[in-house]
């Protein structure tokens, strides 16, 4: 129960972070401040970077996880026996769906990232 609760909060962190945006917002019944402040450029590109950098170090981490998992699928599977190899032809399907569903998720990143630097040039 514990490890679920550990993951969740790393997922959490992560998605805080990585997804994070910049809201501006203003109270148009608030008399006290008449300009609205832009934000800092140099700021907003420090976190830029901060978030870029995080999503490259799990990028490849996560690649370099998915490689020596194939790898020692891979080796499993060439020193098995003929019975045990069904065993690992089932952990090979749960690995090509997760390998799948995690450079397709880099894919849909990158292309959000695009479009959104797109947008607001």
């Amino acid at each position: 129960m514990k490890i679920k609760i550990l993951n969740i909060l790393i997922l959490l962190f992560i998605f805080v972070f990585l997804f994070q945006t910049i809201v501006l917002a203003s109270n148009p019944f608030d008399q006290i401040e008449s300009h609205i402040q832009s934000p800092d450029t140099q700021t907003v590109s420090q976190m830029n970077s901060f978030r870029n950098k995080i999503y490259t170090v799990f990028q490849l981490v996560g690649t370099g996880l998915a490689v020596i998992g194939l790898i020692i699928l891979g080796i499993k599977y060439v020193y098995s026996a003929p019975n045990e190899r069904a065993d690992v032809k089932k952990y090979a399907i749960i690995y090509v769906v997760g390998a799948v569903l995690f450079f397709g998720a880099i894919g849909i990143v990158e292309l959000l990232k695009g479009f959104g630097l797109e947008l607001f040039k």
